[in-house]
C-alpha cells in the first residue's frame, strides 16, 4: 500500500525588503506569508513596540487554507518624533492562534526597523565673531543651528564656505 507522509513543516516567513522609515511618513513594507498549507485559519498580531516612531497599519493578520502561501504586506509608516538621531523600534508579530496544532503558537522573529530623521538643520543665527555689524567676505562667523549637524563644515554653496569646525546648541 502507498502511504503519504505529512512533512510540511508549520513556520511563518517575514521578509524585510527595506527596513527604514522616516519621519516625513516614507513606508517600510513587510511581506509575511506561512511556510506550508494549514488545516485550518491562522491569525497573528502584529504591533509596533514604538508608536511614536512607526505604526502599523493593521492590527492582525489572518491566513486561511486557500491562501496560506499568499504573502500578505504589512505597512509601517514612520512618524515624526522630534528627536535629531532617528529611532530603531521594531514590529512584533504575536503568537499564531488557529485550530491547526501544527500552528497554534508558532512564533515568528521580530523585525527591527530605523525611522531616519529627515529634519534638515536650519540656521537659527549667525553672528559675526567680533560682533560688529559688517560680514566681510573672509570673517569668522558663529552659526547657531536648529538640529545637531553630522559634519564638520557648512557650505553656502560650491564655491564659498559659510563656516569651518561648525557646531550646534
Amino acid at each position: 500500500s502507498l502511504v503519504n507522509t505529512d512533512n510540511d513543516t508549520a513556520g511563518i516567513t517575514v521578509s524585510v525588503p527595506d527596513s527604514t522609515s522616516s519621519e516625513s511618513g516614507q513606508t517600510a513594507n513587510l511581506t509575511v506569508r506561512l511556510n506550508s498549507r494549514p488545516l485550518d485559519n491562522v491569525t497573528v498580531s502584529v504591533a509596533s513596540s514604538d508608536n511614536t516612531s512607526g505604526k502599523v497599519n493593521t492590527p492582525s493578520l489572518t491566513f486561511t487554507p486557500a491562501s496560506w502561501n499568499t504573502a500578505q504586506t504589512v505597512t509601517v509608516t514612520g512618524q515624526p518624533n522630534n528627536s535629531s538621531s532617528g529611532s530603531t523600534y521594531q514590529v512584533n508579530f504575536g503568537a499564531a492562534v488557529s485550530m491547526d496544532s501544527k500552528y497554534q503558537g508558532e512564533q515568528s522573529a521580530r523585525v527591527s526597523l530605523t525611522n531616519v530623521d529627515d529634519l534638515a538643520p536650519t540656521v537659527s543665527s549667525v553672528t559675526p565673531a567680533d560682533n560688529s555689524t559688517n560680514i566681510a567676505l573672509a570673517s569668522s562667523l558663529s552659526a547657531t543651528f536648529s538640529e545637531a549637524l553630522k559634519t564638520n563644515s557648512v557650505y553656502t554653496n560650491s564655491n564659498t564656505t559659510a563656516c569651518a569646525n561648525a557646531s550646534s546648541t
